[in-house]
């Protein structure tokens, strides 16, 4: 393990930072933190660290910081799941800061890249959600598109809790109250099962549904 590893040589970058990985998977942010940056004193190309420590900074607010090192892998990474994953993340920054067409630009390479990354189609799904009411004429239709990116979401990850949120908060939209209690339900019970989720994520996810 990456312990044994560290210990037969402590400038193991890439131990270093499946050691920090292991840390923020389990909600300790700060020493997941602490390190990634250690991982990049080492070796400030290893992108396993570039990539975490961006979304540690994601996790932390601090968004410009996060945009910086989000874009060094999406853009010189040679690890095509990692770029997906970077591109999926520059969504979310773009859907924070309002730019829809640079969000869905974004998750719609993601998905070029790599066309199994769920969140990314998920985050197709939350730009219809928000621009509903930009396009009332196209209201059905628009819904119809929200259901199937979110379907294509969890057959690729039935345990992607992104989803069934955003079900939930669709169903109640459209008056459906029965059936979007039923699904944020699911989501309660699919929290805990998600991988892509750290327990700071699955804790706001927990209070957004209560």
């Amino acid at each position: 393990t990456y312990d044994i590893s560290i210990k037969l040589n402590p400038k193991n970058a890439l131990a270093i930072s499946q050691k920090g990985h292991a840390y923020g998977l389990n909600g300790d942010i700060k020493k997941a933190s602490e390190l990634y940056k250690q991982a990049l004193k080492v070796n400030p190309l290893l992108e396993h660290a570039i990539a975490n420590y961006g979304k540690i900074l994601l996790q932390e607010g601090k968004n410009n910081e996060a945009e910086i090192y989000m874009k060094s892998i999406f853009e010189i990474s040679s690890n095509r799941r990692l770029q997906a994953e970077a591109g999926q993340l520059l969504g979310v920054l773009s859907l924070y800061k309002g730019d829809f067409a640079v969000a869905k630009n974004y998750f719609e390479k993601a998905i070029a890249i790599d066309k199994n990354l769920a969140s990314a189609w998920v985050g197709i799904a939350e730009i219809e959600y928000l621009t509903l009411g930009k396009d009332p004429i196209n209201f059905s239709n628009n819904i119809i598109h929200i259901f199937r990116n979110i379907e294509r979401a969890t057959q690729i990850n039935p345990n992607q809790t992104t989803a069934y949120l955003l079900a939930g908060k669709t169903l109640l939209l459209v008056g459906d109250k029965k059936q979007a209690r039923g699904v944020l339900e699911k989501a309660i019970e699919k929290v805990s099962e998600d991988i892509t989720l750290g327990v700071a994520e699955k804790e706001s996810i927990l209070i957004e549904i209560k």
